[in-house]
């Protein structure tokens, strides 16, 4: 899915402001230099909300 720019990184939030604001996707996606596709979005919401609904 990520085959370009493999090895980069960026600090993200964990509220649902920062997963689902379009702004922050475009900015993420250029902080990674890649295009994210859809479906990584979709898990990367699942991930986050999971993680938020059952804090380590």
């Amino acid at each position: 899915m990520l085959q370009k720019g493999m090895g980069r990184s960026a600090y993200i939030c964990k509220s649902k402001k920062c997963y689902s604001d379009s702004k922050i996707k475009k900015k993420l996606q250029k902080a990674l230099k890649t295009f994210l596709e859809p479906e990584f979005i979709e898990i990367f919401e699942k991930e986050i909300t999971s993680y938020n609904n059952n804090p380590h």
